[in-house]
């Protein structure tokens, strides 16, 4: 199975890996990175793991990566 460990370097190849090119889309890209940090400090002492396997699952099926998984860096 693949790692990918989210960090903000890895923004230019998330946004190349989904067709991404136009700056302000990639402006919303990492805003969208650091909203999930927010969002991940806030309930990281909850249970994430349906929201995380949501979204592994997402991933999976519409960019067709089948051993994408999430983990904490």
């Amino acid at each position: 199975m693949s790692e990918f460990k989210l960090d903000e370097q890895k923004l230019p190849y998330i946004c190349q890996q989904l067709g991404i090119s136009n700056p302000d889309d990639q402006a919303l890209v990492k805003s969208l990175y650091h909203d999930f940090l927010y969002f991940y400090e806030d309930v990281r002492t909850q249970h994430l793991s349906p929201i995380v396997m949501a979204l592994e699952h997402h991933i999976r099926i519409h960019n067709d990566k089948k051993d994408f998984r999430i983990i904490k860096n």
